[in-house]
């Protein structure tokens, strides 16, 4: 199946206002931009500067630059994709490393240590939530993870929030609710407690109807990717308690959420109002 999918966001402000540069993260990454076609990033107004480049995660990023002052500010995507089937348990785990305990090699360790730094204002993850699955020695790697990300999107009800930001993972704990991002990021500290290393991915989630074609969405959404010997990074969505697969498209990959932002910028001070708009159409031969 190809999609095509646009996302619009609008900032609109209330006088003339200096930006700062911005960070746009919408851009597939590495690993599956070669399956995207027609890829394009329209900023407004034209006396933009663009610049692509690579962060130090790896990811691609628009740099743009307004040399002139600005009262409203539109960026749009659009991308169109082929979507296929995937199996996310089509993977095989090194034997040293399917049953704890075990540790990363002495290279992997060296390479992932930005991914295995537990965040400091958790207090609640000093010991481990008794209501959760745990890795204690002997039991099975894989089970473990699914078991977890299972569990957390039974006990965390989802709720949406507008407003920027990722809750402390104590508070998502205590509250038993929160969005994507936050039962995100309660899954990677959890994770990185359990000793594994995982980092903080934002993405589109493709909602698919099979028998109603003119429902399908896409929506901006927030996941886990854990590092295990052997398959590399496995994607975990703490929101549905699924791995990833071909509806999830990643943009950006990070140690902690907020160099994953879709839009890192700043304005002058002034009163904004943002407004956003995603469509996703399968294209038909």
């Amino acid at each position: 199946m190809r999609v095509r999918i646009t996302h619009t966001t609008h900032y609109h402000y209330d006088r003339s206002v200096q930006l700062s540069p911005h960070w746009i993260r919408l851009c597939p990454a590495n690993d599956v931009i070669n399956g995207t076609d027609r890829y394009a990033l329209t900023i407004q107004p034209d006396s933009h500067q663009l610049f692509w480049l690579l962060d130090a995660g790896g990811n691609r990023v628009a740099r743009a630059l307004f040399p002139e002052s600005i009262n409203a500010l539109l960026l749009e995507v659009t991308m169109e994709k082929e979507i296929n089937p995937s199996n996310p348990f089509n993977f095989l785990v090194d034997p040293a490393a399917q049953h704890f305990p075990w540790s990363y090699s002495p290279n992997q360790q060296v390479l992932l240590s930005p991914y295995r730094t537990v965040s400091p204002d958790t207090p609640l993850l000093n010991n481990w939530p008794n209501n959760l699955p745990r890795p204690d020695d002997g039991n099975d790697t894989i089970t473990f993870i699914t078991d977890l990300n299972q569990a957390l999107a039974d006990a965390i009800t989802y709720h949406e929030r507008i407003r920027p930001g990722v809750r402390n993972p104590s508070d998502t704990l205590t509250r038993s609710a929160g969005s994507c991002r936050d039962s995100a990021w309660l899954l990677v500290n959890l994770l990185r407690r359990a000793k594994l290393a995982a980092r903080f991915v934002s993405g589109y989630l493709l909602h698919l109807e099979k028998q109603r074609p003119d429902k399908d969405k896409v929506d901006l959404h927030a996941w886990v990717e854990v590092y295990l010997p052997g398959p590399g990074w496995i994607g975990l969505d703490a929101t549905s308690g699924l791995l990833t697969a071909q509806n999830h498209i990643p943009l950006a990959r990070g140690a902690v959420p907020m160099t994953t932002s879709p839009v890192e910028g700043s304005t002058e001070p002034c009163h904004s109002e943002l407004s956003h708009e995603s469509r996703l159409e399968r294209i038909t031969a």
